[in-house]
């Protein structure tokens, strides 16, 4: 009698529906990624930044405020 291997009774997902699952997982890795490595890039930009430009509060639009 021959068995099947464990593999072949498990239904897989169509190849399409592989991809979407794929592209949301690594949206989500990223986002999350970006949201992890913000203060890092923050800290570096702040110390790259003189005493006047930090006392003087941040300027959000340039020649305007």
């Amino acid at each position: 009698m021959a068995t099947r291997p464990a593999s072949a009774s498990i239904p897989r997902p169509h190849k399409t529906q592989a991809h979407l699952v794929r592209l949301l997982i690594y949206t989500l890795l990223v986002s999350w990624s970006l949201v992890c490595l913000f203060p890092l890039y923050w800290v570096v930009i702040t110390s790259l930044k003189g005493g006047p430009e930090i006392v003087h509060g941040p300027l959000y639009l340039p020649f305007v405020d």
